[in-house]
């Protein structure tokens, strides 16, 4: 089963930011070591060679993984809505294609536009319940992936909220 190739970052990456917004806007203090090592690791486990080296590449040289990072939850969410921001900006730099520019800038606005899509997802944790399902906005959530054949660039964001 082993195979030296990576996997396709047109399948995984979307669902994967997904998770990684939502898992830096759920910070918690006291798990700071746990966040620590998870957002460390990211670096040796993603599922692509590029991806990894230029994941360590960002957490080394252009937005550190430091102590400042995870001093709260925005601190967090800002510095991986900024390595997010990064990695659009260096495919866009490879690719030089229009639907491969980055959605949003590093400004302040367009971070608290991108956290209020996410805070959309947030839900109430009921201890009897099998998970947090009741939404604290609006109406109950999920996700649906769709694997399809690559026949152009996509136009628009591969996550929509409806």
């Amino acid at each position: 089963m082993y195979s030296g190739n990576g996997f396709q970052t047109n399948v995984w990456g979307a669902p994967m930011w997904l998770c990684l917004h939502i898992i830096s806007l759920n910070f918690k203090p006291e798990l700071r070591d746990g966040y620590k090592q998870f957002f460390n690791s990211l670096q040796f486990v993603l599922p692509c060679g590029a991806c990894r080296e230029n994941y360590a590449n960002i957490i080394k040289n252009i937005l550190p993984l430091n102590d400042k990072v995870y001093k709260s939850r925005k601190s967090l969410a800002k510095w991986l809505f900024l390595v997010h921001n990064q990695v659009q900006k260096d495919i866009y730099i490879k690719s030089k294609k229009e639907n491969d520019k980055p959605k949003y800038s590093d400004s302040n606005e367009d971070f608290k536009k991108a956290m209020e899509f996410y805070e959309g997802f947030r839900a109430k944790c009921i201890k009897d319940q099998y998970g947090c399902i009741k939404p604290l906005k609006g109406f109950r959530k999920r996700t649906k992936i769709d694997i399809v054949k690559f026949v152009k660039p996509r136009i628009r964001n591969a996550i929509v909220n409806i």
